[in-house]
């Protein structure tokens, strides 16, 4: 039985990354096994400090099976080991098991990692004898924290490098400076380090600087190279357009800076369009960094201009600096005109609800491809999405995987080489990064017999069948819509907890102005959510109108077929193990909420629809009738906050994004119930009296 939860209190969990196997000791070995017990030594020379592969390995067994495996520096002249043998900076590791002795050579650390997951899913310290050889697909692999923006404890940093990330990403505001204000630098490098973690910073940095002007090189290095001179110990720096504005001279684009704009000039900003001294200005920061770390990665992200033209996208990557990583955003701006019957599509940054890739993405890749860049994709393959803001992942698995295979092909065929896998939103260990984590390793597996091995390890041989049934219907129902960016910014940024405004304006109610309280700690400013809900129409996507009317129409479909997982997923806890019955529970909750965030866009948008109704509606009958569908849907809505909110009382995870904080837990919805009851108290029916030809209020 779940418990209440504290907010943070899923810290705890999402740190652990060896947790105790039921192993029962009359378990068979097979004759291609080869069994370890407690009579097996540990052996390296590469030291058993914390974050070592040998250190690892250690702790596997002691918390896994009650194993307590002695370690050596030299091999024993007898006796079973483990021999373990790094090559520094390797890409890929072998395993060869015999029956006395376990080698691993190459990466040792990935080399170890995969051996527990073979233990893992075997449920018995049991290793098939032979040889096998992995590499990784790409790298870096980059992550956000999943424990708090820019908050990296070693345990974080473990859980970071078990779920099969090598690289961690740290907004940064000048040296040893970020989100909060303070950060040691180095002292987060040399953490890292011990972990195989390399730091990269995402820049905030002052980008205001004219690459022809005579004291361009004293900026780049104030602005740019001070922070590498205060750690040189970094990898790289990653540059979004939005946050890298310069006084362009590209006539196509405006030069001013933000709130300087000629009212008459309708020019994108240079953030917001591939600038032909783009290639300029980055070889200053590039120059002004490597200055003090020679082989910084610099990377260059085109999120901001991916709907640009693409013959100017194009130019842009073709007069890049060499020595300089591009990255593309996977899925967004793709227009989709035939997805639905009666509207088109056009597709948000951050959704699986596309697996992609979109042609923004193939275009650039296939001119990264042709200059030979390194090609890096942002594809939020650590499990969450702006598909709901405070969920710790998408629960579609057969979505991702969709996304996955992609992504391999791109690999091989556009040379995809790097990704980033959240952004600030994070990541969390769930059936989406494990899957990931085995998947890209070459060579690579069957990425549904993958989830199909873990639903067997996570819920029971006898529950797997039903677990995967109700992925595939999970997965079918968010493959059938996708959501615009109001969505993205109102009902699916805080899910059950995004409040219903009434939008006539009705003296002295106040509705209109009603704002969530965010916490004071949070460092995301409240205007990222829209509380009265704002559908906005974009070019080449269709009028709000009917796109309204078709995503309801398409959501009742996406919501019966959810619900029918739900109920399978239900019923498979009957089969759960006990021992893993806490575990399904926590995660048929995850599924739960997310199913309730999209039944809150889905309320939302009628609730829309009937309220621009009810302010053009003359007509005092079906004023009233229009009245009647409005007091319909805040009860079902009520019903829906109060579906989401026990589940959101048992798992803190629930309801959190680390640059919002909570702004959809328990005490939210809570806030969101007080919302409703005043809507449908006071509100609404004050608003009926106005329904008449002589109103007495």
């Amino acid at each position: 039985m779940l418990k209440i939860e504290k907010n943070y209190e899923f810290r705890a969990a999402l740190d652990k990354v060896h947790d105790v196997i039921s192993f029962d000791p009359q378990t068979v070995k097979n004759t291609d096994e080869t069994a370890v017990d407690d009579s097996w030594k540990i052996v390296t020379k590469d030291g058993f400090g914390q974050g070592s592969a040998a250190n690892d390995l250690e702790d596997f067994f002691r918390s896994s099976f009650s194993m307590h495996l002695l370690t050596a520096s030299v091999l024993p002249v007898e006796g079973k080991y483990f021999l373990l043998e790094e090559v520094k900076e390797a890409k890929e590791f072998t395993i060869i098991a015999e029956e006395n002795k376990i080698t691993i050579k190459g990466n040792t650390r990935r080399g170890v990692i995969y051996l527990e997951d073979a233990m893992r899913f075997r449920k018995a310290p049991y290793v098939k004898k032979g040889e096998t050889t992995k590499k990784d697909m790409f790298s870096p692999r980059m992550v956000h924290s999943a424990w708090g923006l820019d908050q990296y404890p070693d345990s974080h940093l473990n859980a970071i490098v078990h779920a099969g990330y090598d690289a961690i990403l740290v907004y940064v505001k000048g040296p040893s400076k970020t989100t909060f204000g303070h950060m040691d630098f180095n002292e987060l490098v040399y953490r890292a380090e011990k972990y195989g973690i390399k730091v990269y910073f995402y820049s905030y940095l002052d980008s205001w600087i004219d690459p022809d002007a005579p004291n361009a090189e004293q900026l780049f290095d104030r602005n740019f190279g001070s922070v590498f001179k205060d750690c040189p110990g970094a990898k790289g720096l990653v540059i979004v357009g939005e946050s890298a504005c310069f006084p362009t001279k590209d006539p196509l684009a405006c030069p001013a800076k933000k709130g300087e704009r000629s009212p008459d000039d309708h020019r994108p900003a240079s953030g917001w369009w591939p600038c032909t001294d783009y290639p300029k200005w980055l070889n200053g920061v590039k120059n002004a960094v490597r200055k003090y770390t020679p082989d910084a990665d610099i990377v260059f992200w085109s999120y901001n201009w991916g709907r640009q033209p693409e013959k100017y996208r194009r130019e842009l990557i073709q007069n890049m600096p060499q020595d300089v990583s591009l990255l593309a955003t996977f899925e967004m701006y793709e227009v989709l005109p035939d997805k639905f019957p009666n509207h088109q599509a056009y597709v948000p940054d951050y959704t699986i609800t596309f697996p992609g890739p979109g042609k923004y993405f193939a275009t650039e890749a296939d001119e990264a491809s042709k200059r030979k860049l390194p090609l890096y994709a942002m594809t939020n393959t650590g499990g969450r999405t702006w598909d709901s803001g405070i969920v710790p992942y998408i629960p579609a698995p057969m979505q991702w995987v969709k996304r996955f295979r992609a992504m391999v092909e791109s690999g091989k065929n556009q040379g995809l080489c790097g990704l980033m896998e959240s952004h600030h939103f994070g990541w969390h260990p769930c059936m989406i990064s494990e899957c990931a984590r085995h998947y890209f390793l070459d060579p690579e597996s069957d990425p549904i017999e993958i989830l199909q091995r873990i639903a067997v390890k996570d819920y029971g041989k006898d529950a797997a069948e039903d677990v995967m049934k109700a992925w595939q219907k999970w997965s079918d129902a968010v493959d059938s819509y996708i959501p615009g960016f109001d969505d993205q910014t109102g009902p699916l940024r805080n899910g059950p907890a995004y409040p219903l405004l009434f939008r006539p304006v009705l003296h002295p109610h106040c509705e209109r102005f009603l704002h969530i309280p965010f916490p004071e700690h949070s460092h995301f400013s409240p205007a990222v959510v829209n509380e009265l809900y704002m559908p906005e129409v974009l070019y080449n996507s269709a009028h709000c109108g009917l796109r309204m009317q078709e995503d309801i129409r398409l959501l009742e479909g996406a919501l019966k077929v959810y619900e029918e997982g739900l109920s399978i997923m239900e019923k498979a806890l009957d089969k759960v193990p006990a021992d893993k019955r806490d575990f399904a529970e926590k995660e048929l909750g995850v599924a739960i909420f997310f199913g309730c965030a999209i039944r809150t866009m889905y309320n939302t948008k009628r609730w829309w629809v009937n309220n621009m109704r009810l302010e053009v509606e003359a007509d005092f009958d079906k004023g009233h009738a229009i009245m009647d569908e409005l007091e319909k849907i805040v009860e079902n809505e009520y019903a829906n906050a109060m579906r989401a909110l026990p589940v959101a009382e048992k798992d803190s995870r629930l309801g959190w994004e680390p640059r919002m904080e909570y702004v959809g837990d328990a005490d939210h919805i809570r806030w969101k119930l007080n919302q409703l009851d005043a809507l449908r108290n006071k509100t609404m029916p004050a608003y009926r009296k106005s329904l008449c030809r002589y109103p007495n209020m």
